[in-house]
């Protein structure tokens, strides 16, 4: 593998966190999270308190999944810094609620790690939930360790070559527009998406204008390759 810039690293791994949450979806999520070569914290979106750690999150900050879930709070005020924990609970549920499911963010941490007092910065990727009540994944390792972690994650994770290249382009829709790309995609034309989303048909218009300058397409197939690649197609 080429050497990646450090902003190449951080956009791989919010494409990592798409992915593992599309391999979440099985009922042997916690075999799936096991085998990423990193900490994985799983919770739900409308708070921080942790449902699910894979045995990197274990190994890090010796705690098992039972000792956290007796006494999650507890647990956050012991290992995290005062401050990162106060700044996490203030942007991330806000984060997770902001409608836009296919959207990640990365942010930093500082937190207690293998049995020492001092407070280490940990990058953390994380995604919004497609639904409410859905399970949210949180990917966090060592800065040190992008470049030596990063050929392990593509070993593991399927790559597909088209939704990396095009994964920022993609984050930039709207919860709307994406909506209107799933459905044109299937067939629906500008009067009966505007009849199905009750909208008038010049706002239809505008928002295919607004997808087709995002994600710079040229042509119908390419609107199709979008739909393929990031899984708008009904089956």
């Amino acid at each position: 593998m080429a050497y990646l810039t450090d902003q190449e690293i951080i956009e791989r791994f919010n494409y990592y966190t798409l992915q593992v949450e599309e391999g979440l979806k099985g009922n042997d999520f916690e075999s799936v999270i096991n085998d990423l070569p990193c900490s994985v914290v799983l919770s739900r979106s409308q708070a921080i308190e942790i449902e699910y750690t894979n045995k990197n999150h274990s190994q890090l900050t010796g705690y098992s999944i039972e000792e956290i879930r007796a006494g999650c709070s507890e647990y956050l005020n012991n290992i995290i810094h005062p401050a990162s924990l106060k700044n996490i609970k203030k942007f991330l549920p806000d984060f997770y609620s902001n409608k836009k499911s296919f959207q990640t963010m990365s942010f930093v941490q500082y937190v207690q790690v293998d049995g020492k007092s001092e407070y280490t910065p940990l990058i953390t990727f994380t995604k919004s939930p497609r639904k409410a009540d859905d399970l949210v994944i949180r990917l966090t390792l060592r800065m040190q360790e992008f470049q030596k972690l990063s050929p392990k994650m593509e070993q593991i994770i399927r790559m597909d070559q088209f939704k990396l290249k095009h994964f920022n382009l993609f984050q930039q829709l709207t919860e709307r527009e994406v909506e209107i790309l799933k459905l044109l995609a299937n067939g629906d034309n500008n009067p009966g998406i505007a009849e199905k989303l009750f909208l008038a048909r010049q706002t239809v218009e505008t928002h295919r204008k607004n997808i087709k300058r995002k994600l710079e397409l040229q042509s119908f197939r390419d609107l199709m390759k979008y739909a393929f690649a990031f899984d708008l197609i009904d089956c």
